[in-house]
Protein backbone atom coordinates (compact mmCIF):
# COMPACT_ATOMS: atom_id res chain seq x y z
CA UNK A 1 0.00 0.00 0.00
CA UNK A 2 1.31 3.47 -1.40
CA UNK A 3 0.87 6.41 1.51
CA UNK A 4 2.61 9.27 0.75
CA UNK A 5 3.04 12.73 3.03
CA UNK A 6 4.04 15.91 1.71
CA UNK A 7 4.51 19.48 3.16
CA UNK A 8 3.31 22.64 1.67
CA UNK A 9 5.19 25.78 3.37
CA UNK A 10 3.02 27.90 0.77
CA UNK A 11 0.11 27.29 -1.39
CA UNK A 12 -0.32 28.62 -4.66
CA UNK A 13 -3.86 29.12 -6.65
CA UNK A 14 -4.30 28.57 -10.23
CA UNK A 15 -7.30 30.54 -10.28
CA UNK A 16 -8.11 31.85 -13.54
CA UNK A 17 -11.16 34.19 -14.59
CA UNK A 18 -14.07 31.61 -14.44
CA UNK A 19 -12.81 29.03 -11.87
CA UNK A 20 -11.78 29.62 -8.29
CA UNK A 21 -11.50 27.52 -5.66
CA UNK A 22 -9.51 27.39 -2.14
CA UNK A 23 -5.73 27.64 -1.97
CA UNK A 24 -6.01 24.35 -0.32
CA UNK A 25 -8.04 22.60 -2.85
CA UNK A 26 -5.08 23.83 -5.57
CA UNK A 27 -2.66 21.96 -2.98
CA UNK A 28 -4.82 18.71 -2.91
CA UNK A 29 -5.42 18.74 -6.68
CA UNK A 30 -1.13 19.05 -6.42
CA UNK A 31 -0.77 16.71 -4.16
CA UNK A 32 -3.45 13.69 -5.31
CA UNK A 33 -1.23 13.73 -8.68
CA UNK A 34 1.59 11.45 -7.21
CA UNK A 35 -1.40 9.01 -5.90
CA UNK A 36 -3.14 9.00 -9.06
CA UNK A 37 -0.56 9.02 -11.68
CA UNK A 38 -0.07 5.19 -12.24
CA UNK A 39 -3.96 4.76 -12.59
CA UNK A 40 -4.63 4.66 -16.27
CA UNK A 41 -6.96 7.59 -17.77
CA UNK A 42 -9.90 5.39 -18.80
CA UNK A 43 -9.91 3.85 -15.51
CA UNK A 44 -10.15 7.63 -13.39
CA UNK A 45 -14.53 7.21 -13.53
CA UNK A 46 -14.34 4.64 -11.57
CA UNK A 47 -11.95 6.37 -8.72
CA UNK A 48 -13.79 7.98 -5.87
CA UNK A 49 -12.28 10.71 -3.24
CA UNK A 50 -12.30 11.38 0.50
CA UNK A 51 -10.69 14.30 1.62
CA UNK A 52 -10.25 14.84 5.85
CA UNK A 53 -9.26 18.46 6.99
CA UNK A 54 -10.78 20.70 9.56
CA UNK A 55 -9.96 23.71 7.77
CA UNK A 56 -11.00 22.94 4.58
CA UNK A 57 -12.22 26.50 2.84
CA UNK A 58 -11.14 28.66 5.79
CA UNK A 59 -8.79 31.01 4.53
CA UNK A 60 -11.86 31.69 1.71
CA UNK A 61 -14.36 31.80 4.34
CA UNK A 62 -12.33 34.47 6.02
CA UNK A 63 -11.52 36.45 2.85
CA UNK A 64 -15.05 36.62 1.72
CA UNK A 65 -16.10 38.06 5.36
CA UNK A 66 -13.84 40.51 5.30
CA UNK A 67 -15.28 41.75 1.92
CA UNK A 68 -18.74 41.26 3.10
CA UNK A 69 -18.50 44.30 5.20
CA UNK A 70 -18.91 46.30 1.72
CA UNK A 71 -21.73 44.62 0.91
CA UNK A 72 -20.74 43.16 -1.67
CA UNK A 73 -19.39 39.11 -2.40
CA UNK A 74 -18.24 37.42 -5.24
CA UNK A 75 -20.28 34.95 -6.56
CA UNK A 76 -16.61 32.61 -7.79
CA UNK A 77 -15.60 33.18 -4.39
CA UNK A 78 -18.65 32.31 -2.39
CA UNK A 79 -18.94 29.08 -4.21
CA UNK A 80 -15.22 28.85 -3.42
CA UNK A 81 -15.84 29.15 0.23
CA UNK A 82 -17.88 25.62 -0.09
CA UNK A 83 -15.55 23.28 1.84
CA UNK A 84 -16.79 20.42 -0.55
CA UNK A 85 -14.47 22.29 -3.26
CA UNK A 86 -11.28 20.87 -2.01
CA UNK A 87 -12.46 17.38 -3.34
CA UNK A 88 -14.58 18.86 -5.93
CA UNK A 89 -11.87 20.78 -7.38
CA UNK A 90 -9.63 17.10 -7.77
CA UNK A 91 -12.48 15.01 -8.85
CA UNK A 92 -12.54 17.94 -11.91
CA UNK A 93 -9.35 18.06 -12.57
CA UNK A 94 -8.52 15.02 -13.18
CA UNK A 95 -11.92 13.58 -14.58
CA UNK A 96 -12.93 11.25 -11.35
CA UNK A 97 -16.72 10.23 -11.59
CA UNK A 98 -16.53 7.74 -8.60
CA UNK A 99 -18.06 9.50 -5.37
CA UNK A 100 -16.58 12.23 -3.61
CA UNK A 101 -17.17 13.77 -0.18
CA UNK A 102 -15.26 16.14 1.93
CA UNK A 103 -15.40 15.27 5.73
CA UNK A 104 -14.68 18.71 8.13
CA UNK A 105 -12.90 17.08 10.84
CA UNK A 106 -9.42 16.37 12.03
CA UNK A 107 -7.93 13.39 10.49
CA UNK A 108 -7.14 12.15 13.63
CA UNK A 109 -10.27 10.85 14.22
CA UNK A 110 -11.87 10.25 11.32
CA UNK A 111 -10.40 6.48 10.52
CA UNK A 112 -13.60 4.74 11.19
CA UNK A 113 -15.77 7.39 9.18
CA UNK A 114 -13.04 7.08 6.10
CA UNK A 115 -13.30 3.11 6.02
CA UNK A 116 -17.29 2.84 6.09
CA UNK A 117 -17.44 5.50 3.73
CA UNK A 118 -14.83 3.59 1.23
CA UNK A 119 -15.95 0.28 2.39
CA UNK A 120 -19.95 1.47 1.14
CA UNK A 121 -18.55 2.55 -1.97
CA UNK A 122 -16.93 -0.75 -2.82
CA UNK A 123 -19.25 -2.58 -2.24
CA UNK A 124 -22.32 -0.10 -3.82
CA UNK A 125 -20.82 2.34 -6.06
CA UNK A 126 -19.23 0.41 -8.42
CA UNK A 127 -15.61 2.13 -7.56
CA UNK A 128 -12.44 0.05 -8.36
CA UNK A 129 -10.23 2.66 -6.12
CA UNK A 130 -10.66 5.28 -3.82
CA UNK A 131 -8.50 8.22 -3.27
CA UNK A 132 -8.03 9.14 0.70
CA UNK A 133 -6.62 12.46 1.21
CA UNK A 134 -6.18 14.01 4.82
CA UNK A 135 -4.91 17.75 5.32
CA UNK A 136 -3.56 19.29 9.00
CA UNK A 137 -2.12 22.95 9.62
CA UNK A 138 1.05 22.62 11.19
CA UNK A 139 0.86 23.17 14.82
CA UNK A 140 4.52 24.92 14.83
CA UNK A 141 6.05 28.00 14.08
CA UNK A 142 5.65 27.51 10.32
CA UNK A 143 2.23 27.97 9.56
CA UNK A 144 2.62 25.05 7.10
CA UNK A 145 0.21 22.73 5.37
CA UNK A 146 0.52 18.63 5.72
CA UNK A 147 -1.13 16.27 3.20
CA UNK A 148 -1.22 12.88 3.55
CA UNK A 149 -2.90 10.15 1.24
CA UNK A 150 -3.32 7.14 -0.39
CA UNK A 151 -4.80 5.09 -3.26
CA UNK A 152 -6.63 2.32 -1.65
CA UNK A 153 -7.20 -0.46 -4.58
CA UNK A 154 -9.53 -3.05 -3.29
CA UNK A 155 -11.99 -3.41 -0.28
CA UNK A 156 -9.41 -5.81 1.53
CA UNK A 157 -6.93 -3.18 1.68
CA UNK A 158 -9.03 -1.34 4.30
CA UNK A 159 -8.27 -4.26 6.75
CA UNK A 160 -5.03 -3.44 6.52
CA UNK A 161 -4.66 -0.06 8.74
CA UNK A 162 -3.82 1.88 5.88
CA UNK A 163 -6.52 4.47 6.91
CA UNK A 164 -5.81 4.35 10.22
CA UNK A 165 -2.44 5.09 8.89
CA UNK A 166 -3.57 7.67 6.98
CA UNK A 167 -5.74 9.63 9.50
CA UNK A 168 -3.67 9.45 12.47
CA UNK A 169 -0.13 10.91 11.03
CA UNK A 170 -2.40 13.02 8.63
CA UNK A 171 0.84 14.07 7.21
CA UNK A 172 3.47 14.65 10.17
CA UNK A 173 5.25 11.67 9.36
CA UNK A 174 7.44 12.70 6.55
Amino acid sequence: MNVKFSTYESITSMNRPSLYADPLAWAVVDFSASLLNKVPEESLENVGIIVVSDYCSLATMRALSATSKDGKISPLKFAGANPGVVTGLTAIQYKLRGPSVTLTMNPANASKAVTSVARYWFKHSGVHSVLVITHKKSTDLTDSDKLGGTLISDEQALDAGVISTVCQSGGDAQ
